[in-house]
């Protein structure tokens, strides 16, 4: 018994002697640390929870007949409670030895809990990278369809604005066609919805009044509210306009009341108002994603008097795949902040239990430049099209031949640039698609322009400005097209570029 003394009380982990009967003959230091207590005299299945020592006691039995050395690293997990009730995760190491006809068990014992959180949040993030690659794969793929989906909608939204054009309004053709211009328009947004959930939405940016866009989309935010809730819009006139992406700021809206709605149990009452604030300085250091300066902001403000939110929750609300809802997928205060962030805005939250929740977005206010007039009168010429949709080519070309152009058409990025080779001194202007198969739009507008360095061209995408023209930053590009484009947006482009092009011109 002295030898095992001395080599227990040696042990650097908590280490018990224990005889057959399962009772605790000799313990170290680190052992009474472990348990909050000295065990010796009582039985191991004492510092095991009551409802799994049975099973630790048929486990020991079973050990005992045939006793094999389970050596640290590759000993047992197990669950060990402390004297103040408490429980602490272990794993278990046993060697049994015999002395003088007798059976002893060594046992060392080592705290797991560190170990196991640093397992427990290797999980975590590898299920968040599932969850990431898995969305990235999603939005990829929506992404993808979108773009052929916007390609397609080029041909029917042209193609129904030139049919409007020639039919009798009043007549049943003209009432079909309407209905289906509608209906294409409809799937043009949610083409643009599967864009932005993809981060390759069109951020189609256009000059906004932020109590216009709340006003008109009342009808819809009563109805994602349930009935026994209250909802109030107080709209100021007059504010300064606002550069925005329309579609982008409707979803900031609608999270932020669907959330206020969620955060009701009962009866309450959400308020919506848009207003022009004041910052004063410092500014707003609390505001997401970065502090707000001073100046004046146009500023969205959503409450709820709804049960409000610890300050714990307020400080992970942006967090991606952060929520405290059972079925909640933690994406939509993200993604809300990701489009704020993008129009150069900030996001205040403000929150306690019992309090209710305010949350301020605050966005810039556009500064007009003074007017230009602009000369956009219909200047002639020949344009080369290239685009590998066979219907977008088509209406495309209608359009512009009635517009009064020449069209000369490719139907990929080599037989554009083929063609441009044999005539580039007949073209005033290439209209190119970003994506298209043998050599997309960038690399023929590289090539074009070193055969003429001054030739208008315009891209075209179903993917967002940003993304399609990212290799042609400051190099010339004369104008982007967002797909689905109408032929008002078309013939516009184009005279628009092609004015330009001509008052840059010297006088003959």
């Amino acid at each position: 018994m002295a030898g095992f003394e001395l080599a227990i009380q040696a042990s650097p982990a908590a280490t018990l002697l224990v005889e057959d009967s399962g009772r605790i003959l000799l313990e170290n230091a680190w052992a009474r640390t472990l348990f909050g207590q000295s065990v010796v005299g009582r039985c191991v299945e004492d510092l095991i929870p009551v409802d799994r020592a049975d099973r630790h006691r048929e486990l020991r039995g079973a050990w005992q007949a045939e006793p094999q050395a389970r050596l640290m690293g590759r000993g047992r997990d197990l669950t060990a409670l402390r004297a103040d009730g408490s429980t602490v995760p272990v794993e278990v190491g046993i060697q049994a030895f015999e002395r003088e006809g007798r059976t002893w068990t060594i046992c060392w014992l080592v705290d797991t809990t560190a170990r196991r959180q640093l397992e427990a949040d290797r999980d975590a993030a590898w299920a968040r990278a599932l969850q990431s690659q898995r969305l990235e794969g999603m939005g990829l793929l929506a992404g993808g369809v979108a773009h052929d989906f916007n390609n397609l909608l080029v041909g029917v939204i042209g193609n129904a604005n030139l049919a409007l054009g020639v039919l009798q309004p009043g007549t049943t053709a003209h009432d079909y066609v309407q209905d289906l211009r509608r209906a294409a328009e409809q799937a043009s947004s949610l083409a643009r919805q599967m864009l932005t959930y993809s981060g390759r939405g069109p951020n189609r940016i256009d000059l906004l009044d932020l109590s216009s866009l709340v006003g008109d989309l009342r009808d819809l935010l009563r109805s994602s509210v349930p009935r026994h809730m209250a909802l109030h819009l107080t709209c100021d006139i007059d504010l300064p306009p606002l550069a925005g992406d329309a579609n982008q700021l409707r979803q900031v809206l609608l999270n932020l009341v669907t959330n206020a709605a969620e955060a009701i149990q009962t009866t309450g009452t959400i308020s919506v108002h848009t207003t022009a604030m004041t910052v004063p300085s410092p500014g707003l250091p609390d505001a997401r994603p970065h502090p707000l300066p001073p100046g004046t902001w146009l500023a969205l403000q959503v409450t709820d008097d709804g049960e409000g939110m610890p300050r714990e929750v307020v400080d992970h609300i942006f967090d991606p795949f952060y929520t405290t809802k059972a079925a909640g997928h933690g994406l939509g205060m993200a993604s809300l902040l990701d489009i704020v962030r993008a129009h150069r805005g900030g996001v205040v939250v403000e929150s306690a239990i019992g309090e209710g929740t305010r949350i301020t977005v605050f966005l810039p206010p556009h500064r007009l430049p003074s007017p230009v007039v602009e000369d956009i009168s219909l200047p002639r010429g020949t344009i080369l099209l290239a685009d590998d949709e066979p219907i977008v080519r088509r209406m495309a070309r209608r359009v512009l031949v009635s517009a009064g152009y020449t069209v000369v058409e490719a139907e990929d990025g080599r037989q554009a640039l083929d063609t441009f080779r044999q005539r580039h001194a007949e073209f005033d202007l290439l209209l190119l698609d970003a994506s298209m198969p043998h050599l997309n739009g960038t690399e023929v507008f590289e090539a074009a322009r070193a055969l003429r360095p001054e030739v208008p061209i315009v891209l075209s995408s179903g993917f967002n400005e940003a993304e399609a023209t990212t290799k042609l930053q400051g190099r010339g590009l004369s104008g982007f097209l967002q797909k689905p484009y109408t032929p008002d947006d078309l013939v516009q482009m184009i005279a628009r570029v092609l004015a330009r092009t001509t008052a840059r011109q010297p006088n003959g």
